[in-house]
């Protein structure tokens, strides 16, 4: 018969609660063929029974665990005894195959610790098991180049990381040891075809913008708007008290600006720079002043190509949630969270007619 553990040949003798474990007591049915020691067949005996616990995954947050009778058996060819094959179990973590498929699909956006709460185990059993699947995943895993490609930074596992992402389907591709520059430019030249990548969003690092106009001159690079204005509300949080009318003016001056078309923002854009250097205002929006100018083509590059990956913002917010409850993960398993979990996956296209959905595949 198939039992609750969808496995054919388990028999469920009984079920019981007690102090908040549930124990299901079963069989199994089919007897072991073949000696285990010398491996002859048809030359085993029964010989007595013993009862093996195996943690099994909860059942409506109860812990639960399977008491199964195990038969043993003895070899009349060698004389050595031998137990019972299982199905459905692995006999070397004590614990059953859908246990450990419930901790596979958990252990991406639940914590270690709560994992080991939830099942009653412990928590090197999780860390180990995850640790298994994080790398099955990382082998499997295929990066890409994208039409158009996001550029930014999270902060992981106690350091700062490159993040890279879809922009067309709003989907991290690629979470890199670090954010230097040739850690990208060899992420980049993993691709002999670059050609199909249409343009890089990325923030205000010298490197990022370097390395995308060496490895993609042919993409241009956009200054995603939203460092623009993190810049501006910095600027605006630092206006005294006695200027704070005229700095939200010059903030709501600058979002309007992002409503202009290209031909129309590049003269609004210089008046209101005037604007704000003539003013007593100047000191405090100098930083924001000073990159219109060093970014002035890749700011302005949004009105040909309006463009934004915002969605690092969903990344950066995940990345700080997994920072608390993960303190002391390793950078592969922050790593496989941030590319692998539903959470990061559920954000929808932009609808961008721009964005065709292209990519490019790595040539090793």
């Amino acid at each position: 018969m198939t039992d609750i553990f969808d496995v054919p040949g388990w028999i469920i003798l009984s079920s019981r609660l007690d102090t908040g474990i549930r124990t299901i007591e079963a069989e199994y049915a089919p007897p072991l063929q073949e000696c285990t020691k010398c491996g002859v067949l048809g030359r085993l005996y029964r010989h007595g029974t013993k009862v093996v616990r195996y943690r099994d995954s909860p059942i409506q947050d109860v812990h639960v665990q399977l008491a199964a009778t195990v038969q043993r058996y003895r070899c009349r060819e060698c004389g050595g005894t031998s137990l019972q094959a299982l199905a459905g179990v692995d006999t070397a973590r004590r614990m059953t195959q859908r246990c450990i498929r419930y901790i596979k699909a958990h252990c991406l956006r639940d914590s270690f610790s709560r994992l080991s709460e939830k099942i009653g185990c412990d928590e090197k059993t999780i860390r180990n098991i995850a640790g298994h699947y994080v790398t099955e995943l990382a082998g499997s895993f295929q990066v890409y180049l994208p039409n158009w490609l996001g550029i930014d930074e999270v902060y992981i596992a106690g350091a700062w990381r490159c993040v890279l992402i879809d922009i067309g389907r709003n989907i991290p591709i690629d979470v890199l040891p670090d954010r230097g520059e040739h850690t990208l430019a060899d992420w980049l030249h993993r691709f002999d075809d670059r050609s199909t990548t249409h343009g890089v969003v990325t923030n205000m690092q010298a490197p990022y913008s370097q390395m995308a106009n060496a490895l993609l001159p042919a993409a241009p690079v956009v200054i995603d708007k939203s460092h623009v204005f993190q810049m501006l509300n910095y600027s605006v949080d630092k206006a005294p008290t006695r200027l704070g009318e005229e700095a939200l003016r010059f903030r709501q001056e600058f979002y309007a600006l992002y409503d202009r078309s290209k031909m129309e923002v590049i003269p609004a854009l210089e008046a209101w720079e005037e604007a704000v250097t003539s003013s007593p205002l100047q000191r405090y929006f100098r930083e924001l002043l000073s990159a219109l100018k060093v970014w002035h083509e890749q700011i302005l590059a949004y009105f040909d190509h309006p463009i934004t990956h915002g969605y690092t913002e969903v990344l950066n917010s995940m990345a700080k949630e997994l920072n608390r409850a993960g303190r002391g993960y390793s950078f592969d398993v922050q790593r496989a969270r941030l590319l692998f979990s539903r959470s990061a996956h559920t954000s929808s296209p932009t609808g961008n007619s721009d964005l065709a959905l292209g990519c490019s595949k790595p040539t090793n």
